[in-house]
């Protein structure tokens, strides 16, 4: 039997699909897309019924592709966050946490905002009759106006999650960034669990661009357009807003961020197909998330990398004056060679990392442009045409620092 604080990291509507026939017949996944069957089966069985145009049906069908929508982004949202994993900072840990309980709170704080939604939308709705009969082209039969009032909670269900999604990831991150400034040291939370947040938070962003597929329907009246209006535009700042804000925060220790930041010199381990070694050093970009170096077309790198893409990048600090003082990062990962078509899609990205190389290596870099025509193809720095662009994704990584002297014996 599952302790009850697991049972209790689920909305209501994931409860409904798991515990309630037909949805808890059939595997998870499966559950939502019958939820849509169903829906535009029973839809169109009513409009046949009661012979509805064919304006109703398309709202109705509107209505019911946005509700089920929601379902699949909630669908994706709650178990990407029960997985979660803890960060190793004690702060950031009671920042998740607190996060993680307030989406699944028993107090069902969703339900709270989805019945002020049903409560708006009934009493307007009550006094302006004008929409109902455009909808159903005539005063609808008690029958149809039950399944409406169902729909209509469904609507007003899902919007009241969005709406709880949007301003606890944006608690979540604000929160994030004022605790991660106090962190350890060595403390920090992953930069793979911080694009899962910053992932998150692109879902959540969908919930209110899904409220595009009303506007047919609420186009004719001005206050409902603009609370619909103003509903999307709410979810999408704190969303964008949230994401903008995770972004901030520094997915490594701080002494790994400044040593990958100011080391001048990276080694990059290689191998082919058959596991021969090659090590090569080569001058390098970190920006706060990810290493950025660049390789000759005809290099030995770039053909290993093409037949096996997992690396080893090392970067290595010492003091010439001591020689236990030192520190060293090992990254371990992928290797991602950058296409045209790759650069064009993340091309904010590509133009920031050009700027950190003319940054960091100014003198290298004015000399290499100077006298570019006096340099073999293969040396030039023209991206794309002598050199490709190549980041690590990080799968591991290993710190150490003040080696300690030791004694050895003489006999």
């Amino acid at each position: 039997m599952k302790p009850a604080a697991l049972t209790e990291q689920k909305w209501v509507y994931e409860i409904i699909l798991e515990k309630v026939p037909p949805f808890s017949l059939v595997p998870r996944g499966y559950n939502v897309v019958l939820q849509l069957l169903l829906m535009e089966t029973i839809g169109i069985a009513a409009a046949a019924v009661f012979k509805l145009p064919t304006q109703s049906i398309l709202y109705g069908s509107l209505v019911i592709l946005a509700v089920w929508t929601w379902s699949f982004l909630a669908f994706l949202i709650g178990p990407t966050v029960r997985r979660l994993r803890s960060p190793s900072a004690h702060l950031e840990k009671n920042v998740i946490d607190e996060y993680k309980k307030s989406l699944f709170s028993p107090r069902r704080r969703e339900l709270g905002f989805a019945l002020l939604i049903l409560s708006f939308i009934s009493l307007y709705l009550f006094f302006e009759r004008n929409l109902v009969t455009l909808w159903f082209n005539g005063n609808p039969p008690p029958v149809l106006l039950l399944l409406a009032t169902i729909l209509l909670w469904d609507v007003s269900y899902r919007l009241g999650l969005g709406l709880w999604l949007a301003i606890v990831a944006f608690k979540r991150s604000v929160n994030l960034v004022e605790v991660s400034e106090m962190r350890g040291k060595m403390r920090y939370t992953s930069y793979e669990d911080l694009d899962t947040l910053k992932r998150l938070d692109l879902i959540n962003l969908s919930f209110g661009a899904v409220t595009l597929l009303f506007y047919p329907l609420v186009s004719s009246n001005l206050i409902f357009f603009a609370t619909l209006l103003l509903y999307s535009a709410g979810i999408s700042v704190l969303s964008a807003l949230s994401y903008v804000t995770i972004s901030r925060i520094p997915g490594y220790p701080k002494e790994i961020n400044w040593l990958l930041t100011d080391g001048k010199f990276g080694y990059v381990g290689t191998s082919d197909k058959q596991m021969n070694p090659h090590l090569t050093p080569v001058i390098y970009a970190f920006d706060g998330h990810q290493v950025f170096f660049l390789v000759s077309k005809i290099s030995k790198k770039l053909r290993n990398i093409a037949e096996n893409p997992n690396i080893a990048f090392l970067v290595d600090m010492r003091d010439p004056n001591n020689l236990y003082n030192n520190r060293a990062v090992l990254i371990t990962g992928k290797a991602k060679v950058y296409s045209v078509l790759d650069a064009s899609l993340h091309l904010l990205r590509v133009f920031r990392v050009r700027s950190l190389f003319n940054k960091k290596y100014p003198e290298y870099i004015h000399h290499y442009r100077t006298r570019k025509e006096l340099l073999p193809r293969a040396w030039r720095t023209t991206i794309f045409l002598s050199r490709m662009l190549v980041s690590v994704e990080v799968k591991k990584i290993v710190y150490w620092r003040q080696a300690r002297a030791i004694r050895l014996p003489l006999k």
